[in-house]
């Protein structure tokens, strides 16, 4: 699910913010030698992370919207989207792919990346009627585990 895709990023920043302080504290607890090495890898780790995290989150919004906007719509009604097109993209998360969907839902026509289950990914295809929820912004999830 893609909620969980967004709490790499959190996972990321918070490692990034121990990093910073255990930076500050290299600078306030070890004698000079030491502080000059410690202090700037430490740092450096710290500022990989905290880049790696800011990455995840803006891909998480800009492919498949805000967390708080995927929590509301896990609370939304059941609904049919079916499936018009189906595009490969070159990501994947984990062992899934990420597919862009053209799908109808409530007789509109919406854009969606989602992530495909291995095990469903040779029955997604145009005409399939997928089970999803939606609160009406970019947040979308497809209910794998209701497909037969």
């Amino acid at each position: 699910m893609t909620v969980t895709f967004g709490r790499i990023g959190q996972v990321f920043l918070l490692m990034a913010v121990v990093l910073a302080a255990a930076a500050l504290a290299c600078l306030a607890v070890l004698d000079a030698p030491v502080r000059g090495v410690a202090t700037p890898v430490v740092a450096g780790a710290g500022l990989i992370l905290g880049a790696q995290g800011l990455v995840w989150t803006v891909v998480q919004r800009q492919m498949f919207g805000s967390l708080a906007a995927l929590r509301r719509a896990a609370g939304e009604p059941l609904r049919t989207a079916t499936v018009l097109a189906v595009r490969g993209t070159s990501s994947q998360i984990g062992a899934e792919a990420v597919a862009r969907l053209d799908l109808v839902i409530d007789g509109r026509p919406v854009r969606r990346y989602v992530r495909v289950p291995f095990n469903h990914a040779a029955t997604v295809h145009p005409g399939r009627e997928l089970p999803v929820r939606t609160d009406g912004t970019r947040a979308l999830i497809v209910e794998w585990d209701l497909l037969p």
